[in-house]
C-alpha cells in the first residue's frame, strides 16, 4: 500500500525533475542513485533514506528543506519518537 507521505514525496519529486528538464535516467545519474530507485520513489513506492534525499537535493540544486517540508510533519504526525 502506498502511504501518503510517500506518494506526496513522488509528486514533489516529479515536479522538481520536470522543472530541472532532468529524465529520470539523468537525475539519477546526477544524483549517484539507481534509474530503478528514482522511478520508485517517484511512484510512492519507496520511502527516501536521508541520504538519498540529500543527494536527489543536491542533484536538483535545492534545499533538502524542500524536499521534506516541514509542515508535512504536523500534517502526516510525524513526531521524534527517542527516549522521554
Amino acid at each position: 500500500m502506498v502511504r501518503k507521505l510517500d506518494r506526496r514525496f513522488g509528486n514533489l519529486l516529479i515536479d522538481l525533475r520536470r522543472q530541472a528538464n532532468l529524465t529520470q535516467s539523468k537525475l539519477a545519474k546526477k544524483a549517484k542513485l539507481s534509474v530503478t530507485c528514482v522511478a520508485m520513489l517517484e511512484r510512492g513506492e519507496r520511502q527516501p533514506s536521508l541520504i538519498a534525499a540529500c543527494k536527489l537535493a543536491l542533484a536538483l540544486s535545492v534545499s533538502i528543506n524542500l524536499m521534506v517540508p516541514y509542515e508535512w510533519m504536523d500534517k502526516y504526525d510525524i513526531r521524534y519518537q527517542g527516549s522521554q
